[in-house]
């Protein structure tokens, strides 16, 4: 994900950087893999429902003879630090 609403957090290379690992993987179906099924969320779509949805698709259809993936580009933000953390 490189968009963000918070335009102090916008990323130049996260979207590429999963376009290029989504074509890297395609490049293996019939080779490393017999098939490669790619579920892509982008800048567009990426909510914490889509997300997790879409992580409980992946659970529900990966099985002992499948590979899973996941790839996550985007930012980290650290929450802001409580009065016991400080104290630490």
């Amino acid at each position: 994900m490189s968009k963000y609403k918070d335009e102090s957090l916008k990323l130049q290379f996260a979207h590429k950087n999963t376009e290029d690992f989504v074509k890297t993987m395609q490049m293996q179906k019939g080779k490393l893999y017999q098939d490669v099924v790619v579920k892509l969320l982008t800048d567009e779509n990426p909510t914490k429902d889509d997300i997790l949805d879409r992580l409980e698709l992946l659970q529900k259809k990966t099985t002992i003879k499948n590979v899973a993936m996941v790839f996550i580009a985007g930012n980290g933000v650290k929450a802001r630090q409580t009065q016991t953390e400080m104290d630490l």
